[in-house]
């Protein structure tokens, strides 16, 4: 023990082992839907010989509309990454630029909180501060242009901590850094406006302080926080769309309450998902740290209060912000836990850092062995390394396989919309709407009608949806099979979707694919269609079976045809488990 406190050498090793199980835990397959619409649009804008896309092409319903495409640069970044290395080398660039942001966090909060101090107290906090890191930045761990932000935020702490040593509020070479970073912050995400927003938040407790503070050192500060927000906003100017860019920042917060009823990274952080623990633990002792040396030196940290509530507040309201909670706040974490404490205080927090070490170690390493382990099964990373049970790759190979039904309008589930376009945009395929913000409105449309199953149906068809690509769901109501009669369960899929105006046409593990009836040949259709609703519908064929009306042996044999066409998985063997149980149960009665 004595010689791991001795000195920063055993820090340094114990930080690089946990960045290295982090870095091994960030390889897993790409599961953001979002990113294949970026490398869709990369992949056309360079065969129009364009920088990027400015307007609409992939859909149907908003075809040629002005496209604020401020994400550009990213798209080009992983189009080049992609066409150098498949998705094998997205992979590594994903766990690269997250293990990037904890060695830059790590370099942060070293050298300007714990300024180099060694020792056993010193060690476990560096370790624990990456390993917390880790947690947090594992909530956003797949490829998307929010790593970017990571990085680009820490980076921006040591401008900022730059910035307030110089004796002068404007000085050249500062000038130059900051227009350099926020323009290119602009181009890759929006995540600049919380740099800004800190910023923001500097000056307005400022104000709060002004009395307290000397006139001379707090002009020096004010003039400091104003130039640098500034620039920082001159710098984001940099970009294609000049101020237009703001504009869909504050469509993007606006429509937050509509996206948030849809998927499942902008719901709110629940105290009952463990996955949210490491959040609120490290949010809550933060506030009492705060509290605490606010009555000890009678002296109130308003930027640091104010830091830590926005953030947690947004971390709170949308679960895909605790990985920005944890670059915020960490530093703030740190900075009061380093600070003088009371001796019983201090050992209530040393044993919280010690449980939170090790827990946050121990998650750390459970998802570096499970990746690790599947890369080890599979002898190294695939080129196509995507997390396919996410997408409906068996059902684009059928509508591949069909040329007639890549000229239909095609409503594909939300999440799915952008791989769709990855795999048959230039086949012909053209979706109702995909993750864009020029779409919300359609999904707050939809999202709002699913309420009421037919209202929803009754939307679709006079949109002029002509096929459906969609998932199974587990909502089931009771309803009257028919009127005044008994109620059985019906899933949610078996109200909405009529089954005279829709064909089911393909089912597998994870989707369902309809067609209308009308805007397809009658021969081809008999020869594809699955005329037994088991797949979504479960409840209404037992009732039909019960009633005569289905016999099991129709029911095994389209189950049969299904696992021909789109191999057993879990879903079709269990139904075909429950027909043949059927079966057997009227074998026995006759």
């Amino acid at each position: 023990m004595k010689n791991i406190a001795s000195g920063g050498f055993w820090a340094t090793f114990f930080t690089f082992c946990v960045i290295l199980a982090a870095f091994v835990s960030f390889l897993h397959p790409i599961f953001n839907p979002d990113l294949f619409w970026h490398l869709t649009s990369a992949r056309e804008a360079q065969a129009l010989g364009q920088l990027l896309l400015s307007e609409e092409i992939f859909s149907f319903t908003r075809k040629g509309a002005y496209w604020v495409n401020y994400e550009w640069l990213f798209q080009t970044i992983v189009l080049k990454v992609f066409d150098w290395g498949d998705f094998r080398a997205l992979v590594y660039l994903q766990g690269f630029l997250l293990a990037g942001a904890l060695i830059l966090l790590d370099r942060y909060v070293f050298v300007t909180i714990l300024r180099g101090r060694s020792g056993i107290w010193g060690m476990l906090a560096r370790v624990a501060n990456v390993a917390l890191a880790g947690i947090f930045l594992s909530a956003r761990g797949s490829l998307q242009p929010e790593l970017f932000s990571f990085i680009f935020l820490i980076l921006f702490f040591f401008l900022r901590d730059s910035w307030s040593r110089r004796p002068r509020a404007l000085d050249v070479w500062h000038i130059v850094l900051t227009l350099a970073l926020f323009g290119s912050w602009a181009n890759i995400h929006g995540g600049f406006v919380f740099a800004i927003g800190l910023t923001g938040l500097e000056i307005i407790a400022l104000g709060i302080e002004r009395s307290r503070a000397p006139d001379q050192a707090f002009m020096r500060r004010a003039r400091i926080a104003v130039a640098l927000c500034f620039m920082a906003f001159i710098g984001t100017l940099a970009n294609p769309y000049g101020i237009g860019l703001y504009r869909v920042i504050l469509a993007h917060a606006k429509d937050a309450s509509i996206i948030s009823g849809v998927i499942e990274e902008w719901k709110p952080s629940q105290l009952y998902d463990p996955g949210t623990w490491i959040f609120w633990g490290v949010f809550i002792l933060t506030l009492a740290l705060l509290v605490y040396q606010a009555r000890r030196n009678r002296r109130l940290n308003v930027f640091d209060i104010l830091v830590v509530t926005a953030f947690g507040m947004f971390a709170s309201g949308h679960v895909r912000n605790v990985g920005l909670f944890g670059v915020v706040c960490l530093p703030v974490f740190w900075r009061h836990l380093m600070s003088p404490l009371g001796s019983d205080f201090k050992k209530v927090v040393v044993i919280l850092t010690i449980a939170g070490l090790l827990v946050a170690s121990g998650y750390l390493g459970v998802l570096a062995a499970t990746s690790g382990g599947r890369i080890y099964h599979m002898k190294g990373i695939p080129k196509d390394y995507v997390a396919g049970g996410n997408f409906p790759a068996f059902a684009l190979n059928f509508i591949e396989r069909e040329p007639r039904l890549l000229k239909l309008k095609a409503l594909v589930d939300w999440g799915w919309a952008g791989f769709a376009e990855w795999r048959l945009y230039r086949k012909g395929l053209r979706v109702y709407f995909d993750g864009r913000y020029l779409f919300h409105d359609l999904l707050h449309e939809l999202q709002h009608a699913a309420a009421e199953p037919k209202e929803w149906g009754r939307i679709v068809k006079a949109s002029g949806v002509e096929m459906l690509l969609i998932h199974y769901t587990d909502e089931y109501k009771p309803v009257n099979v028919v009127e005044g009669g008994a109620q059985i369960m019906r899933n949610w899929h078996g109200v909405a979707i009529d089954p005279e105006q829709w064909a089911l046409i393909w089912w597998d593990e994870n989707a369902l694919l309809f067609v209308d009836r009308e805007k397809v040949d009658a021969p081809w259709l008999a020869a594809r269609e699955y005329k037994i609703p088991i797949p979504y519908d479960p409840y209404l064929v037992e009732y039909y079976v019960k009633e005569g009306v289905l016999k099991p042996e129709a029911i095994l044999k389209e189950v049969s045809r299904n696992a021909q066409e789109a191999g057993w998985n879990r879903r079709n063997k269990a139904l075909f488990a429950i027909a043949l149980r059927w079966a057997q149960h009227f074998l026995i009665q006759e």
